[in-house]
């Protein structure tokens, strides 16, 4: 069973997954790294195979609507709290509507 998140900021359980660096940088990486393979007996190839395996390990949880990374598990004590809130607002703003069509009827 996968894990279930909520955002701090934003209360959504919308969940992306994004990683440290940047694809632009590791072409450029990979590109110099093979370029440079002739002239130091493949050595330089060390270098782009490092980037590319820290830029898989770095991958790290984001919200999927702000981008924010203060994620709770939902099951965890801040995670139950934060749920409980919306539900208590979700409450409100439906009483609001209700006493709100009751004073225009």
């Amino acid at each position: 069973m996968a894990r279930r998140f909520i955002c701090k900021k934003c209360y959504s359980s919308d969940v992306a997954e994004k990683s440290k660096g940047s694809s632009a940088v590791e072409i450029l990486v990979w590109i110099v790294g093979l370029v440079a393979t002739c002239f130091t007996m493949g050595i330089s190839i060390i270098l782009p195979i490092f980037y590319t395996m820290w830029k898989m390990l770095s991958k790290y949880k984001v919200c999927g609507k702000c981008n924010s990374t203060q994620l709770v598990p939902v099951n965890s004590r801040a995670g139950k709290h934060l749920l409980q809130l919306i539900n208590v607002t979700q409450q409100m703003n439906t009483i609001a509507k209700e006493e709100s069509k009751s004073k225009a009827g």
